[in-house]
């Protein structure tokens, strides 16, 4: 699970062994954050959402939660 506290505060996932052009990022709900394609997150606005990593068949959820 990731928490951001207030607006315009960022986190980035890196993952080992794979290529940023191999993994497509994106937000549930662009309103609560926005991801790149580097896996670079921003706070957006308050709201709970999903970050989603794709690889290939495989998928990863990660929950976020901006409170303020």
């Amino acid at each position: 699970d990731l928490t951001f506290t207030g607006p315009n505060q960022a986190h980035t996932f890196v993952l080992d062994g794979l290529k940023n052009d191999e993994v497509k990022w994106s937000s549930e709900n662009e309103k609560v954050v926005k991801v790149d394609e580097n896996g670079y997150v921003i706070s957006v606005g308050p709201g709970k959402t999903k970050i989603i990593c794709q690889y290939g068949d495989q998928k990863v959820e990660i929950p976020v939660v901006c409170r303020w």
